[in-house]
């Protein structure tokens, strides 16, 4: 859980910004832009999917979760919209971020 909180913690900073312009309205309307959109949300469930399995190996995924909810929690917790709302929206402190990113994956996910 540590190295997802880590790496979110380093990689939303730098990318925040590339997600709200796609997603604005005008940008979402053209079709290279919502392609890449598309690409971008399918690599990151790929890679969400890989890091829940590497969970379940641990031990991780109690509680009658399947890989798929795994997947979605770590999904949900590490979408560039989750950071916005907190770290733009309500001005959490980095540190406090990745601290709430690795409480809730820790607590969904064991």
């Amino acid at each position: 859980m540590g190295v997802l909180a880590h790496w979110f913690a380093g990689a939303m900073p730098r990318s925040h910004g590339i997600f709200a312009a796609i997603r604005q309205a005008p940008a979402a309307a053209e079709p290279s832009v919502a392609a890449l959109r598309d690409g971008r949300a399918r690599a990151r469930m790929g890679r969400h999917m890989e890091a829940a399995a590497a969970v379940r190996r641990r031990g991780g995924l109690g509680n009658g979760l399947s890989g798929a909810d795994g997947t979605a929690v770590i999904f949900t917790i590490g979408h560039p919209d989750t950071y916005a709302s907190l770290m733009v929206g309500f001005g959490r402190p980095l540190p406090g971020y990745r601290n709430w990113v690795y409480t809730s994956l820790l607590g969904a996910l064991r």
